[in-house]
């Protein structure tokens, strides 16, 4: 049987095998026949799909999107340009649309209170990177460990006093799973999160998702995506929206988590993260759930 080997498709496409399974897993590309000798054997084109794949993800399509790309370029040479631009067309339209709705909430001094300041961090040269993987397809329905979204903000208390939060959503049941709060923003809060589930994880399966903080992009955190089996998927560079769930979390605790200036000491603060989490998994009902009460 002719073909490519997946560390062949890998290595042709600079994209890592991790990669290439979750785009089988989500039917981005079908999950090829086996060899005599039990190998997985990719039929050529499959180098044009990843390619594709690659560049309808830089342009931000979402999942079904590129699904339907797919579809149609399946024996049309000229589709990947044209068709490209048509929905890169279609995409810049509908970013016009928000830019002009922002710009009408700045002129009527509207303000959304949920969204909280953007703290700016210092650069830092990461030793892993990973690719977007997760693609920001949060429209699709999850099992529990599937995909995970994590991230670390700060939050304030006492005199000018700064703690910071680590927190691991898992996406499929909308709960917290692990969190940790520190005094300091460092590996070793990611390492205390992340330790919390790591007998809950499933290998070649769980996908985590988190930005290109320093402590996701460090050695300790490859060493723990490697020796758990999992997939790691990263935001693109300043793209906070690719973790677009995660984000959500952070500035509805801010606005419903009752004056958090107001805690004076460290457990104070962490006794009310507490509180609030276990409401949220238990008693809070999003708006997406209408009048059901979460499980």
């Amino acid at each position: 049987m002719k073909g490519l080997t997946r560390g062949q498709v890998a290595k042709a496409t600079n994209m890592n095998i991790e990669t290439i399974r979750y785009y089988e897993r989500r039917g981005l590309i079908s999950d090829p026949p086996r060899n005599n000798v039990g190998y997985r054997m990719y039929p050529q084109e499959v180098i044009q799909d990843i390619e594709l794949i690659k560049r309808a993800q830089d342009l931000g399509f979402m999942l079904e999107e590129i699904k339907d790309l797919l579809a149609a370029s399946k024996g049309d040479k000229e589709f990947h340009s044209q068709e490209m631009l048509g929905f890169a067309s279609g995409k810049i339209k509908e970013m016009e649309k928000k830019i002009r709705d922002l710009n009408e909430m700045k002129l009527l001094k509207l303000k959304a209170v949920i969204r909280q300041k953007r703290y700016n961090y210092k650069p830092h040269t990461p030793n892993h990177v990973a690719e977007n993987i997760l693609n920001r397809a949060f429209q699709e329905e999850y099992k529990p460990m599937e995909v995970l979204l994590t991230d670390v903000t700060e939050l304030p208390y006492g005199n000018n006093s700064k703690a910071y939060l680590s927190a691991i959503l898992d996406y499929g049941v909308q709960k917290i799973i692990a969190f940790k709060l520190s005094h300091h923003n460092n590996n070793a809060l990611v390492r205390d999160t992340f330790s919390q589930i790591e007998n809950q994880l499933i290998p070649n399966k769980t996908l985590i998702h988190s930005d290109r903080g320093f402590q996701y992009t460090s050695h300790f955190f490859r060493e723990y995506i490697s020796r758990n089996d999992v997939i790691h998927s990263m935001s693109r560079v300043g793209k906070c929206i690719d973790n677009g769930p995660m984000e959500s979390f952070w500035g509805i605790l801010k606005s419903e988590m009752p004056q958090l200036e107001a805690y004076d000491t460290f457990e104070e603060l962490n006794d009310a993260l507490q509180s609030y989490i276990e409401f949220y998994n238990m008693e809070r009902v999003p708006l997406s759930m209408g009048l059901r009460i979460p499980a």
